[in-house]
């Protein structure tokens, strides 16, 4: 690898340089298509704009630039803009510009799925034999930015607003942290990759930094507009009246292109039968934020309307059920669910309202055009509900219902947009069926466990909210609800949220109490106190998880009993309550033996708690014991992420046993494991550990990965008891790293006091024991 190369693998802007280098080892044997992604053709009526066209060329052009947004209000042509410097420019055949060694082309409007993008843009440069190793949308993250150091490649994100904040404090922020992470690493590395995104709303993750071009997209000059109007109407209308249209509509390209083909299509070019100069009120903009937009999208309301009048009463009804449909329309679709008269499709598209999409497989609208119609469609909300429930038969039909063992997100999308259609209508008890039966594939969950696709699940929940509201509680009957405000939890948990998870999971245990089911309020209490016991606040965890068990004797299921009580004896043992611990587990192993006699050893979260606390106490040998017992059964069960722990766990044993090749065998699983399901805090862990055991080894640079990935993800998602373990991890290494360098030695003896201290000032305030025997343990050696 090059000095650019190691630069980004090295520097510590992406958390995980091991599979920074997976991505680039993957991505150097591979060759992509440079047209798998096709960018479709700009329209026909396509005029002026050099001066930005010329800007983007330069961009390209220049190292230095590897981020450019195109930042415009909708209408003004963003996307017309990057697909004519595409195929005219770029990729024209007389260009002198460099080409990309591939294009990855990625609408936003077509599919709003961070966990697609990552797939598909992962896939696409040679990791797809690893994305059922690596299935967490950061790690795809990781492996991108690998990826983009090893060619010229081309990234066009279209739409991107679709997936920023529109409003309030976070307006232009991106709302998924995964993908915001991407293109930070884009923004940051020493690579010849670009980047170009079109948005109605400013980067502001991106603002600061020198790599980043921010382009405004305005309104078309004038003599470019009447170039563009000439298109529909020839050499119809004087040079005068068409500048009157131009300038009546601001120039903004969406209008004036409806305007046109509208005019060529009702009045046969004949710009003077129509009084279409404009809005008679039209001021100069002084708003700002989403009112601007709203501005623009009434004047292209507008035209629309003036359409309407002249579409038959078929063409008004199909562009309302088209616009209900939110991914790409397929020819089958048009045929089965619109009942369409391909003359009308085509007789549409030539007046600019539909338009074929990215891959040229379906139809799809301006976002804009699409809204209006959309709009029209909630007004009839009884008629609306008819139209969402035609659309989800065609996504349920009978092609629709067979699904892989092991399926891609892909192939889960048909039962994705039913649920969204579902709701759409108002039939929340049948959505919540589909998702149970056919995406979940009956508590296989398999989004989450599967496929690690968290954020397409928490947008499939939300659905369940009236208007998107998530402040509301969510439709359906009160057991859905209490389904509903847990799951979204446990995704916000595993999304590093760990605060908005605990507001759901106590809205869970609000619908628990109503419903007077003990079973759901014990289990929800569980999870909430486990949320307290990653923010490190173990008190409040103690209080909470002794609430369960106040409701022991009412509990139908003697299960919830065992899990709440293992749950309550892992936070003494974390507290330092050891004889309290010892007690508890002691009554654990009589409960689990009365209701399972067969059954030796405990297990599940019960078996490897007690392993943990086996293992800290100097039980080394039964530690063993219930650790290999665990992994046998959690592989039996396809329990992968208990497997991933008991891995961990026997890691940690045979390491203290000074059995180093076994050790790193069982690190070298419970990572594989780790990086493959949807488990953050796991992850975390195993990282810790095995960097903790690579620093015995004296493998300094890879434990410093592994601490410092493992730093990355606890920090940012506040798992402080985790943080605290890796500051005692990072302590270690330093003190080795003195040893090994005697010239650094001061320097690198007063990292590892830092390290220490800031693991013990955080230990004490969380009341960890364990945190602050280590952290004196490394300040002794200091």
């Amino acid at each position: 690898m090059s000095s650019d190369e190691d630069f980004l693998l090295e520097s510590g802007l992406v958390p995980s340089a091991k599979l920074a280098q997976k991505g680039w080892e993957a991505a150097i044997r591979h060759t992509p298509d440079l047209f798998e992604y096709p960018i479709p053709k700009p329209p026909n009526e396509w005029t002026g704009r050099e001066k930005v066209l010329d800007d983007i060329s330069k961009d390209w052009e220049d190292f230095d630039h590897l981020v450019v947004g195109l930042i415009g209000f909708g209408g003004e042509g963003k996307t017309s803009i990057v697909r004519s410097w595409v195929h005219n420019r770029l990729l024209y055949e007389d260009s002198t510009l460099p080409k990309p060694e591939a294009i990855f082309y990625w609408d936003f409007y077509e599919s709003r799925s961070i966990d697609r993008f990552f797939e598909s843009a992962t896939a696409y440069l040679g990791a797809r034999d690893q994305l059922e190793e690596v299935k967490f949308a950061h790690e795809r993250a990781n492996l991108l930015a690998g990826m983009i150091l090893t060619g010229r490649y081309l990234f066009i994100l279209d739409g991107l607003e679709a997936v920023q904040y529109q409003d309030g404090e976070d307006y232009g922020l991106l709302q998924n942290p995964d993908l915001k992470d991407f293109l930070t690493y884009f923004a940051s590395g020493e690579h010849e990759s670009f980047c170009l995104i079109t948005s109605r709303t400013p980067l502001i993750d991106l603002i600061d930094y020198i790599t980043y071009i921010h382009r405004d997209v305005n309104r078309l000059k004038t003599k470019d507009g009447r170039e563009l109007l000439r298109y529909f109407l020839e050499n119809n209308g004087t040079n005068e009246q068409i500048d009157q249209v131009v300038e009546g509509w601001d120039g903004h390209a969406l209008t004036l292109s409806l305007i046109g083909a509208y005019v060529r299509g009702v009045y046969d070019k004949d710009l003077s039968r129509v009084d279409i100069t404009g809005l008679e009120d039209i001021q100069p903009l002084e708003i700002s934020g989403d009112s601007q937009h709203k501005h623009y999208y009434n004047r292209v309301n507008q035209i629309v309307r003036s359409y309407n009048e002249y579409l038959t009463p078929q063409e008004r009804e199909f562009l309302k059920v088209f616009s209900a449909f939110r991914i790409p329309v397929s020819r089958q679709a048009l045929d089965q669910v619109l009942k369409a008269d391909p003359e009308m499709v085509e007789r549409l598209s030539h007046y600019r309202i539909l338009r074929l999409d990215s891959k040229e497989e379906g139809y799809t609208a301006h976002p804009l055009i699409r809204q209006y119609y959309l709009d029209q469609l909630k007004n009839k909300p009884e008629e609306a509900k008819i139209v969402h429930r035609r659309i989800k038969e065609y996504f349920l039909s009978e092609n629709s219902k067979t699904f892989k063992q092991n399926p891609s997100l892909q192939d889960l999308m048909p039962f994705i947009e039913a649920v969204h259609h579902l709701c759409e209508a108002g039939d929340y008890h049948e959505a919540y069926r589909i998702l149970s039966e056919l995406i979940d594939q009956d508590k296989n969950y398999v989004l989450t466990l599967q496929l690690g696709a968290y954020d397409t699940r928490l947008k499939l929940l939300s659905e369940f909210f009236p208007d998107g509201d998530m402040l509301k509680p969510p439709c359906g009957n009160q057991l859905e609800q209490y389904f509903v405000l847990k799951e979204i939890g446990f995704c916000l948990m595993a999304l590093e949220q760990l605060e908005e998870a605990r507001s759901f999971l106590e809205r869970g245990i609000r619908v628990a109490e109503e419903m007077s089911d003990t079973n759901k309020l014990v289990h929800a209490y569980r999870d909430l106190s486990s949320v307290y016991v990653y923010l490190g606040e173990l008190a409040q965890a103690s209080n909470i998880i002794r609430k369960a068990a106040n409701f022991d004797q009412d509990l139908t299921e003697p299960h919830q009993a065992l899990n709440s009580l293992a749950l309550e004896s892992w936070i003494a043992y974390l507290q330092g309550n050891l004889e309290k611990a010892k007690r508890l587990f002691e009554k654990l192993e009589d409960e689990q033996c009365k209701l399972e006699p067969n059954q030796p050893y405990l297990y599940r979260s019960r078996g490897i708690f007690q392993a943990d606390y086996l293992r800290r106490t100097g039980r080394i040998q039964d530690a063993k014991y219930v650790a290999e017992a665990n992994l046998r059964i959690s592989r039996n069960k396809r329990w992968l992420e208990r497997e991933s722990r008991c891995h961990r766990i026997l890691g940690d044993i045979e390491s203290e046993s000074e059995n180093d090749a076994d050790a790193r065998i069982h690190y070298s699983q419970a990572l594989k494991i780790a990086r493959s399901i949807s488990h953050r805090p796991i992850l975390i862990e195993t990282l810790r550990a095995q960097g903790v055991f690579l620093t015995r080894q004296g493998e300094l640079e890879e434990a410093r990965n592994d601490l410092n990935e493992a730093l990355s993800y606890a920090t940012k998602g506040v798992y402080r008891i985790n943080e605290a373990n890796i500051h005692v991890g990072l302590g270690w290494l330093c003190l080795k790293e003195a040893d090994q360098f005697p010239e650094k030695s001061k320097e690198k003896r007063s990292q590892a006091k830092a390290e220490a201290e800031r693991s013990l000032q955080m230990s004490k305030e969380m009341g960890y024991y364990w945190g602050i025997l280590d952290s004196e343990k490394v300040l002794e050696a200091i």
